[in-house]
């Protein structure tokens, strides 16, 4: 997994390094965010990996309550979400 967040090395050096170990796919899980997916998506493809891409993302369920704002209050109760299997 690499986050652009979370991670030290850079897509093109994880790239190199799963084609010499002879990783066929690698997987991008960035929190919150998109912006490594081009430059990890680019280095697998150059090394003729499969690039996986997913985001680690939270939804806010929006509660209204007549209490300020001309009588409401736009709260927000983020949640994680979170895969079902079907």
């Amino acid at each position: 997994m690499y986050s652009l967040l979370q991670a030290v090395p850079r897509p093109k050096e994880l790239a190199a390094a799963a084609a010499a170990d002879g990783q066929t796919s690698m997987a991008i899980t960035d929190a919150g965010a998109m912006y490594g997916v081009i430059d990890f998506y680019q280095a697998c493809h150059n090394e003729d990996i499969k690039p996986i891409i997913g985001l680690d993302a939270f939804l806010a369920l929006i509660k209204k309550t007549p209490l300020t704002d001309h009588g409401r209050d736009w709260s927000c109760s983020p949640r994680p979400l979170k895969a079902t299997k079907t």
